[in-house]
């Protein structure tokens, strides 16, 4: 697995002539909005950390739309199993993803880039039936330590729409109730790799019922206040690292409800 400078900290966005055509078709087709941009400061690098949605299909117009509207390009952390791909990789890393090491955040931050993390991961990302704008952070506080050792800002944010854009016809409790799925159980495979039955990948249906290929949903995005950690103990106790995180995901959850109330005439749009 390629970690070399280039691909961590030497970092560079791609032209315009590529990044033109898909945001054109992002913007088409989920018609983004944003709220709360005025806490962005390309100046002031900060971990952005907000809730996944189902298959991250909305994450394309999230990174390139802070793009045109802040000039701000996200690194974000992606799971180890995307690197298993020689071309999906190297179509991940061009958009500014990287293998979520903790040497890598480490890097990245040392570097005074802006980092995008999903705390709840693939598992955010492969949600059951029901489960739509869940957190699933479990016990993860290592993003908090890394963002109080490099005394980096925090920007909580919360997308909502992305869930819309796909129905979940078969999911990983569906799969662990089948026979093929208590044999994966039974046998160890499940454990082994499938993270115990949370790395299914669901079966979804989205646009005319079409798999995988998702609605024209508008998607919308709000920021919150910015949280600096430079006061911060760097011996803090896990307690107060997980009152923070507390803290962040109530944050995510406020922004949330504040979309769903979003009756702003002007936000900044994707037809700005």
């Amino acid at each position: 697995m390629n970690t070399s400078s280039s691909l961590v900290a030497d970092f560079q966005p791609l032209p315009a002539p590529l990044v033109q055509p898909v945001w054109w078709l992002s913007k088409r087709w989920f018609k983004p909005r944003f709220y709360g941009l005025e806490h962005l400061d390309p100046k002031r690098p900060a971990l952005y950390v907000g809730n996944h949605t189902i298959y991250g299909f909305d994450s394309p117009a999230f990174v390139l739309g802070i793009y045109q509207h802040k000039k701000i390009w996200l690194r974000g952390l992606a799971d180890h199993f995307h690197f298993y791909f020689p071309l999906w990789r190297d179509a991940l890393q061009q958009f500014g993803a990287f293998d979520g090491t903790r040497q890598a955040v480490d890097r990245l931050m040392q570097a005074q880039q802006h980092i995008l993390i999903y705390p709840g991961g693939s598992r955010e990302v492969l949600k059951h039936k029901g489960e739509a704008y869940q957190l699933f952070w479990k016990q993860r506080l290592g993003f908090i330590e890394l963002a109080i050792q490099h005394g980096y800002d925090i920007i909580p944010f919360a997308a909502l729409g992305g869930e819309e854009t796909l129905d979940i016809v078969y999911d990983g409790n569906d799969f662990k109730q089948s026979w093929l799925g208590k044999l994966a159980q039974k046998s160890g495979f499940s454990a082994r790799f499938l993270r115990h039955g949370e790395f299914f990948f669901p079966i979804v249906t989205g646009y005319k019922h079409i798999p995988f290929l998702p609605k024209p949903k508008a998607l919308a995005y709000q920021f919150m206040p910015r949280l600096t950690t430079r006061h911060k103990d760097i011996n803090a106790s896990d307690e107060e690292k997980m009152a923070l995180r507390d803290y962040i995901q109530q944050q995510i959850e406020i922004g949330l409800q504040m979309l769903r109330q979003q009756d702003d005439p002007k936000p900044t749009d994707a037809q700005d």
